[in-house]
Order: C-alpha cells, then sequence, then structure tokens
C-alpha cells in the first residue's frame, strides 16, 4: 500500500494545489510548471497558487481539440477514477 496514490476529492473542491493539478494531468509538477502554469488560469491566494479545476478542464479540452489526438471525454474519464 506504500505505492497507492492519494485520491484528490474533486468533487468538492473548486481549486487544486499546482501538485494536486500535476498529479491529475500525470505529470510532474516541474513539467506542469513549464508546460502547463503559462497556458492556464491561475488564483493566487497570498503566495499561494491555485488551479482552478474548471480551467484544467479547459486546458485539456482545448488541447485534446487542437491535437485530436483525445478523446474530448478522456477528462472525464480520468477525473472519475480519481473520485
Amino acid at each position: 500500500m506504500a505505492d497507492q496514490k492519494p485520491r484528490i476529492d474533486l468533487v468538492n473542491r473548486l481549486a487544486l494545489s499546482i501538485a494536486e493539478a500535476a498529479t491529475v494531468l500525470g505529470v510532474s509538477e516541474n513539467s506542469f510548471r513549464s508546460a502547463v502554469m503559462p497556458e492556464i488560469e491561475k488564483l493566487y491566494v497570498g503566495r499561494r497558487v491555485l488551479v482552478p479545476v474548471a480551467a484544467l478542464q479547459r486546458w485539456v479540452a482545448d488541447r485534446s481539440e487542437q491535437e485530436g489526438s483525445v478523446d474530448p471525454g478522456a477528462l472525464d474519464d480520468l477525473l472519475a477514477g480519481l473520485r
């Protein structure tokens, strides 16, 4: 059980930390910061940076449509698996 990833509650959350958002996308925090952060809406609460769940969903949907390589419902499937 040591390798089991923590579940992220996306149903009741409006925003995620950078670490949580990276986990949801399946990328490292460094990759998230360099590839996703410049393109996504962010919220600043003091020095803390939060990523709105809706903005993350839009980013994935937009990227899926641009690249045509991912089913637009794939994020919903991914999110359902984390609940």
